[in-house]
């Protein structure tokens, strides 16, 4: 039996969600509602200290942090099969998840906060908000959420993590002016972990930051056309939702002078 536990609008949640219905795979689903909190409840942390989504219980098995969860996925549900016969690509694949996990991720993170979450934030009484700071198990996280509160778009980590996106995009790029998919002419693990992060940006209506990337653009056409992304993003978020993120992202975008 498997069991993911997630939030709609998880970046790393949103990755496991896509590769298992396109596994076709019969699982649990348990929204974790992050905005109430709920992934610092004792119930929750028993499955993961670090107080993080996602979470995939498998036959009583626990597996966290989404990366390891999708590589688990590919070894014990191996058809269809999205690990790359050769051994470069299969490096290749892992230089792109290490280099989501390591750099694009936090940056993402970064950018998020400062641009979409801090505006609902602020609606927070300061009780509400202290609250939420002491919920946070891990000291850097709270750290950069308290700073990102803080500063807001003024926040000295914005500008590099703008830059990160990117540089992200152009390495997308180059690699997908060559091959249909990031690492050769299959769709690979890969592809599954750095979509979420496009369409993050998407979500923020910053498509202009690849408005002249006919690599990524047919790229992300792909991706979107699957059933499985059909079942794993848009649907899921709650009315209103996107369009309040949308209308963030661009007072964001003109008050840094992005476009």
């Amino acid at each position: 039996m498997l069991s993911l536990y997630s939030n709609f609008n998880a970046v790393c949640g949103q990755k496991v969600l896509m590769l298992l219905h396109d596994k076709s795979l019969k699982f649990d689903y348990h929204s974790v509602n992050l905005r109430q909190g709920e992934q610092h409840k004792s119930e929750f942390v028993k499955l993961n200290p670090k107080a993080q989504v996602p979470v995939l219980v498998h036959d009583g098995k626990v597996v966290v942090e989404s990366s390891e969860i999708c590589l688990y996925l590919e070894k014990m549900f191996p058809q269809p099969s999205y690990l790359p016969v050769s051994l470069s690509e299969r490096s290749a694949m892992r230089k792109w998840m290490r280099y989501i996990d390591e750099i694009i991720h936090p940056a993402c993170s970064v950018l998020t906060w400062s641009v979409a979450i801090r505006p609902k934030m602020l609606e927070k009484t300061p009780q509400q908000l202290d609250a939420h700071f002491q919920s946070v198990p891990d000291e850097n996280r709270k750290l950069r959420q308290r700073r990102a509160m803080k500063l807001g778009l003024e926040l000295p980590e914005l500008k590099q993590s703008i830059e990160n996106h990117r540089l992200l995009l152009n390495k997308m790029e180059q690699q997908l002016l060559q091959t249909d998919f990031l690492v050769g002419s299959q769709l690979s693990l890969a592809d599954f972990c750095v979509l979420p992060y496009i369409v993050r940006l998407e979500m923020l209506s910053w498509e202009f930051l690849w408005q002249d990337c006919k690599g990524v653009s047919g790229w992300l056409l792909k991706m979107q056309s699957r059933k499985s992304y059909l079942k794993s993003y848009h649907h899921l978020y709650p009315e209103g939702f996107i369009q309040q993120w949308q209308a963030h992202g661009k007072q964001a975008a003109q008050a840094l002078t992005l476009e």
